[in-house]
């Protein structure tokens, strides 16, 4: 009798992981048929935040609504990733100075030494429009949140140690796309995608 009883059990619960399957593969069946060709994704949505310019200036989620942004992470004292990161938003931002549309976030993630004034000096060797191109401090708790909960691409245990992504934000600060920028295809997927949201190509 208790085998029988085991059986009817195992068969069950068979029957439940088979039928478990089945809703998953119909659930992707039916986003696969939802989406929309040529529409960039919906990833996820900039909490509000609210962080100093290289001017000392406030700079919050409000400030960049109906903006198409691109960010990152750096450190003015990096030797290494940080100037190639920044060469490269450097080489996008001069080629877009005619779009006012768009938008450039770069936050450090080294606060307590890139002060507005330290980043100030490093907007200006970088030959940057700070009007459009937000160099970004704050406290250590409100850069590791932006770069952890916002960007979704820093190091909680390390914060220098940080991702190499650009990321792609929409005019309703939500991320549309994670670009890696030591990659050449990556950045010139990155600018394809810039041209589609501002075009309006790429809503979601």
């Amino acid at each position: 009798m208790r085998l029988r009883v085991l059986s009817v059990a195992l068969l069950i619960l068979v029957l439940a992981a088979v039928g478990g399957l089945v809703l998953v593969k119909r659930k992707q069946c039916q986003m696969a048929a939802e989406y929309v060709p040529g529409e960039l994704p919906v990833l996820h949505t900039v909490p509000e935040f609210e962080l100093k310019n290289s001017e000392g200036s406030p700079v919050t989620r409000e400030s960049l609504l109906g903006k198409v942004w691109v960010a990152d992470l750096i450190f003015t004292t990096c030797a290494d990733t940080c100037p190639a990161m920044t060469r490269r938003m450097a080489a996008i931002h001069d080629d877009y100075r005619d779009r006012p549309g768009l938008n450039f976030v770069s936050v450090s993630v080294n606060p307590n030494y890139d002060r507005p004034n330290v980043l100030s000096d490093y907007a200006e060797y970088y030959n940057a429009d700070v009007n459009r191109w937000h160099f970004l401090t704050g406290t250590l708790e409100a850069v590791t949140d932006m770069s952890m909960n916002g960007l979704m691409i820093g190091n909680k245990d390390n914060p220098v140690d940080h991702s190499t992504y650009f990321v792609l934000v929409d005019d309703a600060c939500r991320v549309r796309g994670y670009y890696d920028g030591k990659d050449e295809d990556a950045v010139k997927k990155l600018r394809a995608d810039v041209d589609r949201l501002l075009s309006g190509e790429g809503e979601g």
